[in-house]
């Protein structure tokens, strides 16, 4: 049977990083269907998936300002007058913490083609030269910073706030702020790929309603309910979401059993319930694009891992969807290459990331060598 998710058709075939946060170099010649990857704490693995984000964003200003919000990187800049003092996302932390000015460079993508994502921040009065795009004229003219964007040859430009009280963003007024923030792109400029979190923590009841809404009564909400079985058995019947209105974040995911006449709530079912149900409901709703899971193994008893690779590992295959996850996990591994092994038509891949001086080493196991290393205790993390 031909394999899938080896190179066509993947979003990311291959993966390089460079400038972005603490990741000074990255290069992944290879990504699967499914890529786990792992690595000691502070090796930057979290980092990969949010370069991975930005990426799939098309470094939009919605997707930077929630990866900078996640790790509150924030700075407190002046208004015009100078007075108020307004708390914005910091965007020369994307460029990592001991940047200096010249340094806000970053580069994210493929390997070869499609073209990476390039990002840089650069004073409007500095782009006023680039072929295709129509700066305002009070922003051509302007000393404020901008985070510049390429993708191939094609720009967008988004006017940021500056941290230096010396060089304060003009009008920074919350009446002004959405106008003065928004994008300014080239006609041609890319959309951007469907793309998918899911946290370390638990997956929050709102946006578990919402991907439910998309599956319900559809093939996928039967594979959602087999997914839940993984962790609670076949006593599992049926799933609802109850309560609040669309403006209303009480609803919540309650779970019919087997011979219980009422439905019960689904976290009474443990963390591992609600993980398992967050991850199908995400690769449902991540077809045709990227999906991302942080510490993959949160919630799950090393048991269940080998089920609940198989049916991350086949639904990414079915949806075709392009997943990526860490994990500080020995059994989380372990669980991973053994359903890997025993599905022919799907690639799992695992890297795993250390330290080379100030770059980042990836070293790259297939499915046999991911095998070897699980059945001989070879360490990975």
């Amino acid at each position: 049977m031909a394999r899938r998710g080896t190179g066509g058709g993947l979003h990311l075939p291959g993966l390089k990083i460079s400038g972005f946060r603490g990741i000074s170099g990255l290069s992944v010649k290879r990504l699967g269907q499914v890529t786990l990857f792992a690595g000691l704490n502070g090796t930057g693995k979290t980092t990969v998936l949010e370069a991975v984000q930005l990426y799939a964003g098309r470094g939009s200003p919605a997707v930077c300002e929630s990866i900078l919000a996640a790790r509150s990187d924030m700075v407190t800049v002046p208004d015009e007058e100078g007075a108020t003092h307004l708390e914005v996302p910091d965007y020369r932390q994307l460029f990592g913490r001991l940047a200096e000015p010249s340094e806000f460079s970053a580069v994210i993508g493929p390997n070869g083609s499609p073209p990476p994502l390039r990002l840089e921040i650069r004073a409007f009065d500095d782009l006023s030269a680039v072929e295709g795009l129509q700066l305002p004229r009070q922003l051509s003219e302007s000393d404020a910073p901008a985070l510049f964007v390429t993708v191939g040859a094609e720009h967008m430009v988004v006017p940021v706030p500056g941290p230096e009280a010396a060089m304060p963003y003009r009008a920074l007024r919350p009446r002004h702020l959405p106008e003065r923030r928004r994008a300014i792109e080239t006609d041609g400029f890319p959309g951007a790929i469907k793309c998918v979190s899911i946290g370390p923590g638990a997956a929050d009841d709102w946006t578990m309603r919402d991907h439910w809404a998309n599956v319900a009564l559809g093939p996928d909400e039967e594979r959602a309910i087999e997914a839940l079985r993984i962790v609670h058995g076949p006593d599992v019947e049926r799933v609802a979401f109850i309560g609040g209105g669309r403006m209303n974040r009480d609803s919540r995911p309650i779970v019919k059993l087997k011979g219980h006449e009422n439905p019960v709530p689904l976290r009474n079912l443990g963390d591992g319930a609600v993980r398992v149900l967050a991850a199908a409901l995400a690769l449902a709703n991540s077809r045709d694009g990227l999906l991302l899971i942080d510490e993959a193994e949160n919630g799950l008893h090393h048991l269940l891992q080998e089920d609940y690779w198989r049916m991350v590992l086949q639904t990414a295959a079915d949806n075709n969807v392009q997943v990526m996850a860490t994990t500080h996990s020995w059994d989380c591994i372990t669980g991973f290459a053994r359903a890997s092994a025993k599905l022919d038509d799907v690639e799992g891949r695992a890297v795993r990331i250390e330290h080379r001086g100030d770059l980042l080493r990836a070293v790259e196991y297939d499915e046999e060598m991911l095998t070897v290393a699980a059945e001989q205790q070879i360490e990975l993390r």
